[in-house]
């Protein structure tokens, strides 16, 4: 859920920021990357827990509930922590996405396709785009490893009885296997993203053959 909401928001946001290049928006989306990626998550996330409960009364749910009991209330208790755990990774991708673009709006082959009457929208989503996602895909295959680093500070702030929580227990509890375990499926996890990724080159730019 983090990182479908950290590329849900760093893309759109990143082609804007370079489509209206210096503009106001370009500036305050400029910004906004700058203080997630400066911003801890876990201040934020503590934050999101203790302000609303001191101003309003109210605080996010911190006790889990099994999807078999209300699959609503099982969902919507990730939904915060997510959206805070992608906050940096949204960052660091929405702002190469704006520089990778940048770039590619530069070459002469998208300048061709202005002087041939493309619209806005095809020169930048059908000629530019693909070109432009292929350091930023990279990265996204990186951004997974720090996702799943964040869960075990994250989920220990929400309640969650996740992997992150799992491995902070055993690591307090020194259970030696149980660290190993975990850190094996994590190494999975993300050599099977790198992977994918380095596949999803080939759809990108069709040059690239296997």
């Amino acid at each position: 859920m983090a990182l479908c909401f950290s590329i849900s928001i760093a893309l759109p946001v990143g082609i804007i920021a370079a489509v209206r290049q210096d503009s106001l928006a370009d500036y305050v989306t400029r910004g906004l990357a700058i203080l997630g990626l400066s911003v801890p998550g876990f201040w934020i996330a503590t934050l999101a827990v203790l302000l609303p409960a001191i101003w309003w009364g109210w605080s996010p749910p911190i006790q889990f509930t099994e999807f078999s009991v209300d699959p609503w209330a099982h969902l919507s208790q990730f939904v915060l922590p997510a959206a805070i755990l992608g906050l940096a990774s949204a960052a660091a991708i929405m702002r190469l996405t704006r520089a990778m673009l940048l770039d590619v709006l530069r070459q002469d082959y998208v300048r061709t396709a202005w002087a041939k009457g493309v619209g806005e929208r095809g020169v930048v989503l059908k000629h530019s785009l693909k070109n432009a996602l292929i350091p930023v895909v990279t990265v996204l295959g990186i951004q997974v490893a720090q996702i799943l680093g964040g869960t075990v500070i994250f989920e220990t702030i929400f309640g969650l009885p996740g992997m992150g929580r799992f491995l902070f227990d055993a690591i307090n509890q020194r259970d030696y296997p149980v660290i190993q375990g975990i850190n094996l499926l994590i190494v999975s996890v993300v050599v099977v993203m790198n992977l994918t990724v380095d596949a999803f080159y080939a759809f990108l730019d069709p040059r690239i053959r296997y």
